[in-house]
């Protein structure tokens, strides 16, 4: 590809129109018309095709290489009054004094200051008004425009109106204000807008000229002479869009083109989002042409918007995230990609409203709205409906799908923050960043990689291994069922010599740290590791199954001796921790006892001193507190059945403890200290069950010992 069709590329077409177009000495008296999707990269290529070597085109007057560009946006403009005001504005600030405020058109100015030599519309009108004035302003105007541009021609003026299918104006009014520009002025006009929009506005001017006959027609004459008018207006429409534009063209701009002209490789000027951006993003160009290319539109605009809004994100000078966190290509490379893709698909979401916006509406989460395009609807199990989001974007990996690498709910809740508010917590982020395999994690991620060592090249072989014992002698390993999965690898890698101590070193070493560790660690009930394991999924394990074996039994034995020593703890102490006044003590302290969550075993309410209970539930200010308790114990004695019996003295002591701490109060009691005769009564009502619970029990065993009787 030559140096000039990678300028323009799949736009070198229009660029070579355009070059006879503004250089020819006799202008063409019709304006050329560049369509393309909003955001698709109009206004870029035409700030590339006559900026020339200007890498950012801030004033288009000056800043153009062979051109004075008169730069005009006619979005939401609604009259010639409203253009001439765009116009006038953008000529020169001395536009806006009083003085000049007396022109009635921008186009005797324009003429002035293009050497037009036809007639100019309103001139005669215009030098009446204000004679000398207007001759000093032109003079004015152009030896200021001379001092910035002395090489350039004044008759080198090229007018470019953009949004053109954005004016708030009907389209023959404003076929008509631009004709004036092209016929009589000869002055070169560029038009550039949304041709979807353009061919909309078409349609919408003859639907409502349709709708006019409906309106007026109420006999057949009438009828008649307003369908001539309309068939009038619309021939005049066309004919008027056919006069004044010459010359259509279809921006092809691709992706590619795009990222190479935002990040150039090599950067002589200032850069189109600042230095700091550019360092940061011209590693990742790649995945910026990617998410382009995999986006169902390619919209520049709003891409360009997105890469704003990581900058404010970032912050300026790295204010929101230190740059020392940002230092890490792939670690960037993820966050960037996450970033980019949930705002730009939320942008295209909202851009128009189509399919695309109406299905985001739907979905409540901001990251939800991001996915925005397509058939969502309320069934998520639903296999046959595609996520639009995952089907553009599903395969480009980001930092919140990296379950293995990063906390991911972390990372949705800030996209999440930012896409409803635009709000960034520092110290969020700061930590959701650190929380990864690039920093705090680093050790745990190559350590685990130890489960597949023997697939890892040689440099990250010895930094796996590295990786654990620097987890050993940091004490940064707490979970017990990864200590048993690394001591069954490890041991057979040092039998195979694999590692500089023994087999036998390696385990000694391994049961020290579980003793220095024993009340840090996770508690595990190890069931993975019964006698099953590994028979028809780990080989390894089975090598060495004995020395395996002992190893989780010395975890076995003291996880079960401190957890022992807590449930002791907890029942000795439970008047001490325990704190009435808290709902949340209360709803905990129930829950237990019931064993709503847990075992019978997990919590050993009758080994609780019946003095300390009474104390407790006399305790309770709240009313519904003491049911919530009563009630806690009533389900507690339902769910032991037989097994109740063997506490029938807890119940006796609980019963006499509720009575004599009742009797101890002072007359007159309170409704609390009276309703300690409830607590008593619940041990009553199950010790007078116990005798028929005891007749059951023994009717059962008999039975069982008739029926294992030998024949």
């Amino acid at each position: 590809m030559s140096n000039e069709n990678k300028i323009f590329g799949n736009n070198k077409h229009i660029a070579d129109f355009l070059d006879g177009f503004l250089n020819v000495s006799n202008k063409p008296d019709y304006a050329v018309l560049i369509t393309g999707d909003w955001g698709s990269g109009k206004t870029h290529f035409i700030k590339k095709y006559l900026g020339g070597d200007k890498k950012i085109v801030e004033n288009w007057l000056t800043d153009c290489e062979k051109h004075i560009v008169l730069y005009v946006s006619l979005f939401g403009t609604k009259s010639r009054a409203d253009m001439d005001s765009r116009v006038l504005e953008k000529l020169h600030p001395i536009l806006m004094s009083k003085k000049i405020k007396v022109f009635t058109s921008s186009f005797p100015i324009i003429g002035m200051i293009a050497g037009a030599s036809s007639p100019v519309p309103g001139g005669a009108v215009v030098g009446e008004r204000i004679g000398k004035d207007f001759q000093c302003f032109t003079e004015a105007f152009r030896k200021s425009l001379l001092k910035e541009k002395q090489e350039k021609d004044f008759k080198n003026l090229v007018v470019v109106f953009d949004d053109v299918e954005r004016a708030d104006m009907p389209l023959p009014e404003l076929l008509g204000y631009l004709n004036e520009y092209v016929e009589h002025l000869h002055v070169p006009c560029i038009l550039l807008a949304d041709e979807n929009v353009w061919k909309e506005i078409n349609e919408s001017q003859k639907i409502h000229q349709k709708e006019i006959t409906g309106i007026w027609g109420k006999n057949e004459k009438v009828d008649l002479i307003v369908k001539k008018s309309i068939n009038q207006t619309l021939h005049s429409l066309s004919s008027t869009e056919e006069k004044v534009v010459g010359k259509k063209f279809q921006i092809q701009t691709s992706p590619e083109e795009i990222i190479e002209s935002w990040f150039p490789e090599n950067k002589n000027d200032a850069t189109i989002f600042g230095d700091e951006i550019y360092e940061l993003l011209k590693p990742h160009k790649a995945l910026l042409k990617s998410i382009l290319e995999k986006s169902p539109k390619h919209n520049y605009r709003a891409f360009k918007q997105s890469i704003e809004d990581l900058k404010n994100f970032i912050g300026p000078n790295f204010e929101n995230i230190p740059k020392s966190l940002l230092t890490d290509n792939e670690l960037n490379s993820l966050i960037f990609a996450d970033f980019l893709c949930s705002v730009y698909g939320a942008k295209l979401a909202m851009l128009r409203n189509d399919p695309f916006v109406v299905a985001a509406q739907k979905i409540q989460m901001a990251r939800a709205f991001a996915r925005g395009a397509g058939n969502i609807v309320d069934d998520e199990d639903d296999e046959n409906v595609k996520d639009p989001f995952d089907d553009a974007f599903g395969k480009i990996e980001c930092i919140s799908q990296m379950s293995h690498a990063c906390d991911t709910e972390k990372w949705n809740a800030i996209w999440e923050k930012w896409l409803e508010s635009s709000i960034i917590e520092k110290d969020e982020v700061t930590a959701a960043i650190k929380d990864t395999i690039w920093f705090d994690r680093k050790k745990q991620y190559w350590t685990e990689q130890l489960y597949h060592w023997y697939e890892l090249s040689d440099a990250e072989g010895r930094l796996a291994l590295d990786s654990f014992y620097e987890s050993i002698e940091s004490k940064t390993i707490f979970n017990p069922d990864t200590l048993i999965a690394l001591y069954y690898r490890l041991y057979w890698y040092a039998s195979e010599g694999v590692l500089e101590e023994s087999a036998d070193e390696f385990s000694e070493r391994m049961k020290q740290y579980v003793n220095d560790i024993a009340n840090e660690m996770e508690y595990s009930d190890l069931s993975q590791w019964d006698d099953n394991y590994g028979r028809g999924y780990d080989s390894t394990y089975l090598v060495y199954e004995e020395k395996n074996k002992a190893f989780v039994e010395h975890i076995r034995k003291i996880l079960t001796n401190r957890k022992t020593k807590q449930k002791e703890n907890e029942i000795t102490n439970i008047e001490k921790t325990f704190d009435p006044q808290n709902p949340k003590n209360v709803e905990i302290l129930c829950d237990k006892i019931s064993c709503k969550f847990c075992g019978l075993q997990d919590f050993e309410f009758e080994k609780i001193d019946p003095d300390v209970i009474a104390r407790i539930y006399v305790s309770l200010t709240n009313v519904e507190d003491s049911r919530k308790f009563i009630d806690a114990i009533k389900q507690r004695f339902r769910k032991q059945s037989y097994s109740l019996i063997e506490h029938e003295n807890f119940l006796k002591k609980l019963k006499t403890s509720a009575e004599d701490l009742k009797n101890s109060y002072p007359r007159p009691l309170t409704t609390r200290q009276f309703s300690l005769y409830y607590l008593a009564k619940v041990a009553e009502d199950y010790l007078n069950i116990l005798p028929k619970l005891k007749e059951e029990r023994d009717s059962l065993n008999a039975w069982e010992k008739d029926l294992n009787k030998p024949t």
